[in-house]
């Protein structure tokens, strides 16, 4: 039974979601924030919003609230709280933006609460207010000022957008590639009133749901061990943790049949995957979070993903570190975590976040994602991961937790393959969540795996040994990633059969709560299909006359024929190409990117495979126009020790020089340019280098030394050529190759 106080106050967040409008059915909604009151001290209260058509009861949290300021710093916060008589503690959090206000004192209620939230909105001292909400689970959400509304298929675009009008600004429709779903900036200043005003909108004929564009908080689950060992039992268990040995992956095996297809991409939604880190098989990243880390770390805190990614695509055979179960295939990093400042495991994201990702893998081949994140479940995103799977034919893993309870959100979901983790003698793994959702398990205590390099990684050396369910999933994402390379015209539904009829039963006969369907078996898995398919037939190879050098890896060569699937590699003039560098496209053809040949001349193409090596040959030609080429244009800047390398191609034996500009701005450098540095605006460089083109190979390194020069400029150089006759060198030549390197 509602008290006079919840009453009122639930009247009171009615009235501020829908005093603004003046609409015909804001008289029939009911009221949007439920608060119920509960009859002992100190009184506490509930959030009540629909989820799927059932209510979902949150806690409001009375020890902080989250504010979103556009001021340096924190200190304007307490002052602002100050101000309305509070004693508060503000500290960054994990989001852009936002602070973290703990509260002072004990006993206050979520009323209190959420007259604090009101006051400190109404001050215009912030972008937005809002409460920290704790649903049945013990997940942590908050209210964005942004709006997610689905509405019915028959109610169209234009009425659509006139319901939304009221609340904001329409950001988006067809979300992340959803029908009929918007996502609205609404005009508020608190969490309050979004809550209410997503149920105002939850309740009309027209919509299927409202949410607001949840931020969440998840938590990456690891269990970081310092102690690094020296062998991975998860690839091939021979005890040495300890035991009888053999209950790993049956990783050896799956290999002698295939490593993995580079046209197969396991997706790591995550805090991020280091981009130059030298041991992991990766596409270039992208990033949802608006960081700009192009989908690597950019926080210190920013590891779980590289560590994750390696389970599923560490190199093989390149005397490095570890190997991942499918060392051949490709993994891309989906950086939707914002990591917070103290490294503790956790994070924050917004719903939309997730969808773009889901979106983004359904739009550029993405075969296998893997979550090992765990948060609270949101509708949108059940919705995404669905269809996702069943429409797209993506393969979803998802970790099952760490808290020993029932399995986390998403890999709760039925769309979703929950992989809970094993130790070394086969047990479940303590720490490890376990029930009726649970589909498998896989090593996930004390495994090796990559680590970002240097100083920010979870060990000082670049690999360490982890538990979590958070390893076990990519694991399990890495034996579909072989079932995929093996076949791949195989339906998630498929994989998933191939993965279940394979596992080694553990626990209770059949599947059960605490091993699922059992241990993945990558080499029963693989064998089950016969293998994969069988070596590649070279048929044609195009261009037959291609470019010694072509600059940012736009050098194509196609190979085409039958039996292409099963290329894990290729080398072109007897250089191995980067994995990201082989695109097979599907079993009739394959695509090798590259920057420069090793020579002129003829040359070589081979595609690797389990079984050896099939070649065939084209002809290595000089450029048309002199070219240039920064070949040490990395994303995370160059070595200033070593110099600049440039390499520069054209005529065998035809005179080049260099010269460079150095600019604040990316300005372009229309000619040779001579000015005062002036305000550190603007600096000059003269000739770099003068020399001859290497007459065999086409083309000729250049190190130009830049220790000297100042950081965070752009390098401008040019390069023109002209016959060996010519008397003296041209200031400006017509045939100039200009690029640009940020250092």
């Amino acid at each position: 039974m509602h008290s006079t106080r919840f009453a009122e106050r639930s009247g009171d967040a009615v009235a501020r979601a829908i005093a603004p409008f003046s609409r015909p059915w804001a008289a029939l909604v009911a009221p949007a924030v439920v608060l119920l009151v509960a009859s002992s001290a100190p009184v506490a209260a509930q959030v009540v919003l629909e989820h799927e058509g059932a209510p979902r009861t949150f806690e409001v949290d009375t020890s902080a609230i989250l504010v979103t300021h556009a001021f340096p710093g924190t200190e304007p916060v307490e002052d602002v709280f100050a101000s309305l008589g509070e004693s508060v503690d503000a500290g960054a959090w994990s989001m852009p933006g936002t602070a973290r206000v703990e509260l002072q004192g004990s006993g206050r209620s979520a009323f209190a609460v959420e007259d604090l939230v009101c006051a400190a909105a109404s001050t215009g001292s912030f972008e937005f207010v809002a409460p920290f909400l704790v649903d049945e689970s013990g997940a942590t959400f908050v209210p964005a000022r942004e709006l997610l509304v689905a509405f019915e298929p028959d109610v169209g675009d234009v009425l659509a957008r006139a319901i939304l009008a009221p609340y904001g600004e329409v950001l988006e429709g067809d979300l992340a590639g959803m029908p009929d779903v918007y996502r609205v900036r609404s005009d508020f200043a608190d969490g309050f009133a979004v809550l209410a005003a997503v149920q105002v909108l939850a309740e009309m004929d027209e919509t299927r749901w409202a949410d607001p564009d949840w931020i969440l908080v998840a938590r990456a689950g690891h269990v970081p061990n310092d102690a690094l060992f020296p062998y991975q039992w998860s690839m091939r268990n021979a005890g040495q943790l300890g035991g009888p040995g053999g209950y790993d992956l049956d990783a050896v095996a799956a290999w002698d049949l295939t490593t993995g297809s580079p046209s197969v991409v396991v997706a790591i939604l995550d805090d991020g995957i280091q981009q130059d880190h030298p041991d992991i098989n990766q596409l270039p990243g992208v990033d949802f979070t608006g960081l700009g880390g192009g989908g690597g770390p950019v926080g210190p805190c920013d590891r779980h993903g590289t560590a994750v990614a390696g389970c599923v695509a560490a190199s093989i055979d390149n005397g490095l570190g570890t190997v991942g179960v499918a060392p051949n295939a490709r993994v891309v990093g989906l950086k939707v975590l914002v990591t917070g400042p103290t490294c503790n495991g956790s994070g924050s994201f917004q719903t939309s976040w997730i969808l773009d990702a889901l979106e983004w893998c359904a739009t550029n081949g993405v075969r296998v994602t893997n979550t090992s994140l765990g948060f609270g479940a949101v509708q949108a995103i059940s919705d995404k991961y669905t269809t996702t799977r069943d429409v797209d034919g993506i393969v979803h893993f998802g970790a099952a937790g760490n808290s020993g309870g029932a399995v986390s959100y998403p890999a709760s979901l039925s769309c979703v393959n929950a992989v809970g983790a094993i130790d070394a003698y086969g047990n479940r793994a303590s720490f490890s969540c376990h029930g009726p959702e649970l589909a498998f398990c896989a090593p996930g205590q004390a495994v090796w795996s990559t680590d970002r390099t240097g100083l920010d990684g979870y060990a000082s050396a670049d690999y360490a040994a982890l538990s979590g369910t958070s390893f076990a999933s990519p694991f399990a994402a890495g034996v579909a990633a072989l079932v995929l390379s093996a076949d791949p015209s195989l339906t998630p539904s498929e994989v998933e059969g191939v993965l279940a009829s394979t596992a080694t039963d553990l626990g209770a006969a059949g599947k059960d709560d605490d091993f699922g369907h059992g241990l993945l078996r990558a080499g029963a898995a693989v064998a089950s299909l016969g293998g994969g398919s069988g070596p590649p037939v070279i048929a044609s190879v195009s261009p037959t006359n291609a470019v010694v050098l072509c600059p940012d890896d736009a050098g194509l060569v196609v190979v085409t024929g039958s039996g292409m699937t099963s290329v894990t590699g290729a080398r072109l003039g007897g250089v191995t190409l980067d994995p990201s560098k082989v695109d097979v496209v599907d079993d009739t053809r394959v695509e090798l990117h590259y920057t420069c040949l090793d020579r002129l001349g003829q040359i070589d193409v081979e595609l690797l495979h389990t079984g050896g090596t099939e070649s065939a040959t084209i002809a290595s030609v000089p450029p048309a126009v002199p070219t240039i080429e920064l070949t040490d244009s990395l994303p995370n800047g160059i070595d200033r020790a070593d110099g600049l390398e440039i390499r520069v191609a054209w005529q065998p034996g035809d005179l080049y020089w260099l010269l460079g500009s150095v600019f604040h701005q990316p300005t372009v450098v229309p000619g040779v340019v001579s000015l005062d540095i002036g305000n550190n605006d603007l600096a000059y460089l003269p000739i770099l280098s003068v020399g001859t083109v290497d007459p065999v190979a086409g083309t000729t390194r250049v190190v130009v030394p830049i220790a000297t020069l100042p950081l965070g400029l752009n390098v401008h150089l040019q390069a023109a050529m002209t016959s060996i006759a010519a008397p003296a060198l041209p200031l400006i030549s017509t045939e100039v190759q200009s690029g640009v390197l940020q250092f």
